[in-house]
């Protein structure tokens, strides 16, 4: 299963991981295949939301 690491409210990382696994320190949020999320989205309120970069 595809996880992203949110630490803090931003995403870290996505890691490939069996169920149940966990990080101290971190939150893993489950992802769909067709997740479009980046290391730096924020994540709050359940959604992930791109940082706009110029």
């Amino acid at each position: 299963m595809q996880y992203a690491v949110v630490i803090d409210g931003v995403v870290d990382n996505l890691i490939m991981a069996p169920e149940g696994f966990s990080i101290d320190g971190a939150d893993l949020v489950a992802l769909d295949e067709d997740a479009r999320v980046r290391s730096g989205d924020v994540y709050q309120d359940g959604e992930f939301r791109a940082v706009e970069t110029e």
